[in-house]
């Protein structure tokens, strides 16, 4: 009986039909992707998502590291093991972020701040030396050069506004003359025997290259005057205010701290004030771009008695 069925199923066709359409079952699953060879779809394994994940952890700890590294590097100064990588580094990264040439400009005069900072801090810390100063003063030059540039450029682009060239110098002006102040005070105070005080000069010396040049400029249009006046009165205003109440503030160092309260940043007042009445004078007989001129010797004046309020009041020795 067996024999009998074996024979039957040799005698089984299939007709002309039937093997035409299994042919073409079979090319349809050939024909899909990852089986053009024939082979059988391939499975992705779940080690190469593994694989993944592991390159993953590995960046996401490089990540905090290097950002860690970053935060630590920010408070080092020269001498720190990390200084290098802050200032070769990743300054120039931060800077490279900078997609406007106005916030380049922003950029490399806060810098330049930052430098004049640092030399304070050494000083305080007794660590100031000519190495250091030396050090500082060559990326003091570099900062204030890439400022000056990039002011210049700002000059020969007509479609930048008048008042944010005048507010970056005017800002880059003040900034460096306070700390330029606070420098020469903290020099004297510590009896340096470092020589003259070569990182407050060439400051001085740029913020004035700076101001000339933003007063001497022949294309200044004074037509904001009143506006920009009233910020300024302002800022004289809220800034006596503020000098005028921390006179009454306990602990404080009476050497340093009353020096650049009481004195300094007075001084700053009074000659803001004082320009300000002599821009209002040239204004009232029509010399406008004369009271423009003295509009912004006051703004500068203000804005170096505002930051040495602030440094006058969180100094500590």
């Amino acid at each position: 009986m067996l024999e009998k069925g074996k024979a039957e199923m040799h005698q089984v066709k299939m007709t002309a039909t039937e093997k035409g359409d299994m042919l073409a079952k079979v090319l349809a699953v050939l024909s899909q992707p990852g089986n053009a060879s024939g082979q059988p779809k391939k499975i992705i394994s779940p080690f190469v998502f593994m694989g993944f994940a592991r390159y993953a952890s590995f960046l996401s700890l490089l990540l905090i590291f290097f950002g860690g590294i970053t935060l630590a590097s920010g408070h080092s100064l020269p001498g720190d093991i990390l200084y290098p990588m802050k200032v070769k580094i990743i300054e120039p990264l931060q800077g490279a972020f900078k997609f406007s040439l106005e916030a380049e400009v922003a950029f490399q005069g806060s810098l330049a701040t930052k430098r004049l900072i640092e030399a304070e801090e050494l000083i305080n810390k007794k660590k100031f030396d000519s190495q250091k100063q030396d050090e500082l003063g060559e990326l003091l030059k570099e900062h204030t050069g890439a400022f000056e540039r990039g002011i210049a450029e700002l000059d020969a682009d007509e479609s930048v506004n008048e008042n944010v060239k005048d507010e970056l110098v005017t800002d880059f002006e003040a900034s460096l003359n306070a700390h330029s102040k606070i420098l020469d005070l903290l020099h004297s105070e510590e009896n340096l025997k470092s020589g003259n005080n070569e990182i407050s000069e060439n400051a001085k010396a740029s913020a004035q290259r700076e101001g000339d040049k933003l007063r001497n400029s022949k294309d200044k249009k004074p037509a904001t005057y009143e506006n920009r006046k009233d910020t300024v009165r302002s800022l004289i205003e809220e800034t006596t205010e503020s000098t005028n109440t921390d006179q009454n503030t306990e602990d404080r160092d009476e050497d340093v701290r009353d020096t650049i309260i009481k004195n300094t940043t007075k001084e700053n007042l009074e000659k803001a004030n004082e320009s300000l009445r002599e821009g209002d004078e040239e204004d009232q007989k029509g010399e406008s771009k004369q009271a423009y001129i003295k509009l912004l010797d006051s703004e500068s004046s203000a804005k170096e008695a505002q930051i040495l309020l602030q440094l006058g009041k969180k100094f500590k020795r």
